[in-house]
């Protein structure tokens, strides 16, 4: 084999072994928009590109031929992935859905359909023939379907992406003109030479130029869009964003995502994140409100927390590029903030609200009153506390108190809160409750009041001592309704009393 044989066949082959190692790159590699486009339409120019190079190689007419209308698959379907690729990469995608793809495809399927059935109506080459040369290769006539739907329709497929990028490099929002150039320079060249063999018969040493050329402009056009990212994120980089416990999204000028790391993706609420809008993809987010630079702000979705953080990014001469959105999960952090707000605000034996929180409840509550709606307030005093304390320790006394506790609760309604005021003392705020409400209220709770304690080797009647109180008729404050509920308390205790000292031994 000479020198010149061996580079007509090793072209295609290397092409192909290229193709395959950009679409690789381009399903793995850094995620710019219409990076699986890219990759399909490289694994098809490779498909073309390898059945070419099977074909100079193979050694009989009819293996010729089996591969010449084997690389149809590529030939035939590239186009519709060109276009795929070109609105994707530009945005204007919108319009292509699974039925739209599937109406693209129906000529090329057509066209491979017919590649196979070509002997019995020689539509896609109406005549064929082993040419000698440098490398013996098919001689083709091509038939009616080739030349007036095939070809015209690749045509118009390869023009339109051409039309979508050159309008994105003219738009003002356009990020990436010079990725936009030279992939439009890639593009125009495959289309001149693959014209200049259809329409002028023009070859490279007697072989259609097209798998031979095509593998080199697409590996143009791989590197116009990859080769930023290339230079920006070293591998090392890429396992760290890869590989980082907070969700980064990486969006262009136009707030499509351009890449995306694990950490972010699964907090999407799309599969496929990428080269969707940022509001598409994180709909929990205030994207209007996220300024580039701005302060953190913290978002609440599906039991976390996120801090969400928007930075700008700068391209070649310091301009914007784009920004990234950093979610951080902190929902630990909240949890032990409501934590030690929670510790601050309840009262470390009972579990309730202290004297500090409840005061402050009743304020907030006063202040936020709608209409006419009473508010009301009952003062709970255990009546035997300091004998329990005296006979059977403070271990003892510590358990009535906790009892006492779950004992008011168990009688509250919905809205009404407890808190300990201090020693045995209680209070509860009663939602929408007048006088009447507030004395029923209190008439129960002393019914549970008389019921014993029981603790571990005693059994005790402690009661309780309840006065109550209504806003606004007994006070407008907390100090003054509370002053209002203590002084019926302690009237109810002086009754009890009296009545114990007039009755007869």
């Amino acid at each position: 084999m000479t020198p010149l044989q061996l580079l007509i066949v090793l072209l295609p082959t290397v092409g192909t072994l290229a193709m395959l190692f950009a679409a690789a790159f381009a399903f793995s590699g850094p995620r710019v928009p219409g990076r699986r486009a890219f990759g399909v339409f490289a694994l098809l120019v490779g498909t073309w590109s390898g059945f070419a190079a099977l074909e100079h190689l193979a050694p009989g007419f009819e293996l010729k031929q089996l591969f010449g209308r084997a690389l149809y698959l590529g030939c035939a379907t590239c186009p519709v992935a060109w276009l795929v690729f070109a609105a994707r990469y530009t945005g204007y995608d919108r319009w292509l859905g699974r039925p739209q793809l599937a109406a693209l495809l129906a000529l090329p399927l057509a066209t491979i359909a017919l590649t196979a059935t070509n002997p019995l109506h020689g539509w896609l080459w109406a005549d064929v023939w082993l040419e000698s040369g440098p490398v013996p290769n098919l001689g083709i006539e091509h038939g009616w379907w080739f030349t007036w739907v095939h070809v015209p329709y690749s045509y118009l497929l390869f023009g339109l992406g051409l039309v979508l990028l050159v309008s994105r490099f003219f738009s003002d929002l356009a990020a990436y003109r010079a990725q936009i150039i030279g992939v439009v320079a890639s593009a125009v060249c495959v289309m001149f030479f693959n014209v200049a063999y259809t329409q002028g018969g023009f070859t490279v040493y007697g072989l259609e130029p097209s798998p031979l050329l095509l593998p080199v402009f697409t590996a143009g056009i791989g590197w116009s869009l990859f080769r930023g990212l290339l230079g920006s994120s070293p591998l090392s980089y890429r396992e760290i964003f890869m590989a980082a416990g907070e969700g980064v999204v990486m969006l262009d000028r136009e707030d499509r995502i351009i890449d995306i790391n694990p950490a972010a993706e699964a907090l999407s609420a799309l599969a496929r994140p990428l080269e969707q809008g940022l509001a598409a993809a994180f709909p929990f987010l205030p994207v209007a409100e996220l300024e580039a630079g701005g302060k953190p702000r913290d978002v609440r979705v599906e039991g976390l927390v996120l801090s969400v953080h928007r930075v700008p990014l700068r391209g070649p001469g310091d301009g914007p590029a784009g920004s990234a959105v950093l979610l951080r999960d902190v929902t630990a952090e909240w949890r032990e903030r409501d934590n030690l707000e929670s510790l601050a605000s309840r009262d470390g034996l009972t579990q309730v609200l202290n004297r500090r929180a409840f005061l402050e409840l009743v304020h907030e509550r006063l202040d936020g009153r709608q209409g006419d709606w009473p508010l009301g307030l009952l003062f709970l005093d255990l009546d035997a506390f300091k004998a329990v304390n005296d006979r059977h320790g403070h271990a003892a006394g510590d358990e009535v108190l906790r009892e006492t506790a779950r004992r008011v609760q168990a009688v509250l309604r919905p809205g009404d809160v407890v808190g300990r005021i201090g020693g045995d003392e209680f209070a509860v705020l009663l939602d929408r409750a007048d006088g009447t409400v507030a004395q029923r209220l209190a008439g129960r709770l002393e019914g549970v009041m008389v019921e014993p304690y029981r603790g571990q080797g005693w059994q005790l009647a402690v009661g309780a001592s309840i006065g109550w109180a209504v806003y606004p008729a007994d006070g407008k404050d907390a100090a003054a309704l509370l002053d209002a509920a203590d002084g019926r308390m302690y009237a109810v205790k002086r009754e009890r009393r009296e009545a114990r000292e007039s009755t007869p031994a």
